[in-house]
């Protein structure tokens, strides 16, 4: 789906319908990020649902088929998905409703946008040459939140969320390129070996 103005227009109060009601749930239930990160989670499947399933993303979209087989098959798309937030079902009925069901796919990227931000979620993305193991995640998990967030963690002020996907390159020779946000970090052995050379090169040309 292309997206307009016209149409972004349109779905930023839906999203920033759907932010409020889970910030009012989150602040009722004493601030705990887990509802948060239920609906992010509810959004993300949505979104891969309906990208990888052509005939379910076009029922939702033809304003032919009736607004309760939309609902049956929204409720089917989730009957086998454990721990779906109530409040990610009411709002999908809620477009249907409102016939905007059309928009979802701008809608939950816009809502996941103000959630991460709200959260302040940093992203980071490690490229390895092979496959690690989860004690391996574990300790460059540690040693990357104290890197990214060390001062805001010493003061114990301000605590953000990390969030780190593993991801293979295989044109690395070892160790690891670190993306945080759009910065990379290239602690891999072929930038290691690039810098060697780069140096020989100078002494030997100088």
């Amino acid at each position: 789906m292309a997206n307009t103005n016209f149409d972004i227009e349109v779905a930023n109060p839906y999203a920033e319908a759907l932010f409020n009601s889970i910030l009012q749930l989150y602040m009722k239930e004493g601030y705990k990020n887990k509802i948060f990160f239920e609906t992010l989670l509810d959004a993300e499947y949505i979104l891969k649902l309906l990208s990888s399933s052509p005939v379910v993303e076009n029922c939702l979209m033809e304003t032919s088929i009736k607004d309760e087989d939309k609902k049956r098959i929204l409720e089917t798309c989730f009957s086998s998905r454990k721990n779906t937030n109530s409040i990610t079902k009411d709002f999908l009925t809620y477009l249907v409703d409102k016939k905007r069901i059309d928009l979802i796919e701008i809608i939950l990227p816009i809502f996941i946008k103000k959630v991460e931000d709200f959260l302040s979620i940093q992203f980071v993305e490690v490229y390895s040459a092979y496959p690690l193991n989860y004690l391996q995640q574990q300790r460059i998990f540690k040693s990357l939140k104290s890197l990214v967030y060390s001062e805001l963690l010493i003061s114990q002020i301000y605590s953000p969320q990390i969030c780190v996907k593993f991801r293979i390159n295989s044109e690395l020779l070892g160790g690891l390129t670190v993306k945080v946000n759009s910065k990379y970090i290239d602690l891999s052995l072929r930038k290691k070996l690039q810098t060697l050379s780069e140096d020989m090169e100078k002494k030997w040309f100088e």
